[in-house]
């Protein structure tokens, strides 16, 4: 069955859906399945993270958003690649570690697809830039702050934002634990230093960017 038509939730084929309710059968099936949509899963998260830490760091308050957004697609594909080797290192590192069995190139694949709800997440932008424009990037806040409506839209997504990341944690912290075969609270154990590579490398970057 191809793995990118089935519209089954339940299909582990069908990992866009599967990931969310199955992220363990999902797992199984996908690293032992040749795609190229790992790559392009981590450019997506990287683009996707650069755009999160703009954001939070409002560097619209010293910088236009054509600069922010030549940034974001000039280094977050590369950062996305970076990253992604550095966690899967990590993770496997720590997956050995724990007693864990999977090779590095089946612990890159899991990290790899466990960032679909990452990437899905990015979809939230669209409506937060068509709406909030430059607020997405600056300390002060103009448009939301003239329309209670569109701050309590703005808080609701960005609730939706946190839920999409937490299970982007279970996920990975699930599709780690079924590569190496032990439990996913070992698989989460193995996460919780992931952030700090990804914090390291961006720290890098932006010390590079402000020089």
């Amino acid at each position: 069955m191809n793995p990118y038509y089935s519209n089954d939730a339940n299909d582990p084929s069908n990992p866009w859906l599967s990931i969310w309710i199955r992220p363990k059968e999902t797992i199984r099936d996908l690293v032992r399945t040749p795609s190229k949509m790992p790559i392009v899963l981590a450019i997506l998260f990287g683009i996707i993270m650069i755009l999160d830490y703009m954001s939070n760091r409002s560097w619209g308050d010293s910088s236009p958003l054509f600069f922010i957004f030549f940034i974001t697609f000039i280094f977050g594909p590369m950062i996305g690649i970076i990253g992604w080797f550095v966690a899967s290192t990590i993770c496997f590192g720590l997956g050995r570690l724990f007693g864990g069995t999977a090779t590095f190139h089946e612990t890159r694949l899991a990290v790899a697809w466990a960032a679909i709800p990452y990437v899905v997440k990015g979809l939230i932008w669209f409506p937060q830039l068509l709406i909030y424009g430059r607020d997405m990037f600056t300390s002060t806040t103009p448009v939301m702050d003239n329309s209670f409506i569109l701050t309590l839209f703005y808080f609701l997504l960005a609730l939706l934002e946190f839920v999409f990341v937490f299970w982007h944690l279970v996920v990975l912290s699930k599709a780690l634990g079924e590569v190496h075969q032990f439990s996913s609270w070992k698989g989460f154990a193995s996460v919780v230093t992931v952030p700090v590579s990804f914090f390291l490398v961006l720290f890098i970057i932006a010390g590079i960017l402000y020089a």
